[in-house]
């Protein structure tokens, strides 16, 4: 990305290593990107430093908006969808499905940190300061929006189907059942 301050503009520039060349250039946006992560295929998914999140296709249309007030956002590890950590709510947005999207207004929403994925692509841990909750999408009510662990810093092992994090004890581990994981899957 190439920020004008000047402007306050910014351009997506995707570049191609094994040709050495530019392969595209979208439409100059106006403020500054901050995060910007491949959403597969042509896809980019582009925060800005306003909380305007665009998915930027560089085989169709060029940018698209698809939220404002963004804090972070997480894509799924199949790139089949993407979480939307705003102020007020968290959004989940679906590519290539006939799903649109999930809106939760989570408790406390606005000191949510950030969130990030479970293997099936239907469920979120969501982390907020000395907590991390767990979100099922089928769960609109929140009635199982559950605590996992008491810490600022957790991460999810996707291959091992465990949660570690810190806490007063040291690392700690939390592994989730198999037959959880095999019949997300399915």
């Amino acid at each position: 990305t190439v920020w004008n301050k000047a402007a306050n503009t910014s351009t997506i520039v995707v570049y191609d290593k094994f040709l050495e060349k530019i392969q595209s250039t979208a439409e100059n946006v106006g403020g500054k990107n901050v995060k910007l992560e491949w959403a597969g295929g042509n896809k980019i998914a582009v925060a800005q430093d306003d909380g305007s999140l665009y998915i930027y296709d560089s085989g169709k249309s060029g940018l698209a908006k698809i939220a404002d007030d963004v804090k972070d956002f997480a894509l799924a590890d199949d790139s089949s969808a993407l979480a939307a950590l705003e102020q007020g709510a968290l959004e989940v947005f679906f590519f290539n499905q006939d799903k649109d999207y999930y809106r939760f207004n989570l408790p406390q929403m606005s000191s949510a940190v950030y969130v990030s994925w479970y293997r099936d692509n239907g469920h979120l841990f969501v982390h907020y300061p000395r907590e991390v909750k767990f979100l099922d999408f089928k769960d609109g009510a929140l009635l199982n929006f559950a605590t996992v662990a008491e810490t600022d810093a957790g991460k999810y092992a996707e291959k091992t189907n465990a949660f570690y994090f810190s806490d007063s004890k040291g690392l700690e581990k939390i592994q989730f059942p198999t037959y959880l994981a095999e019949t997300s899957q399915s």
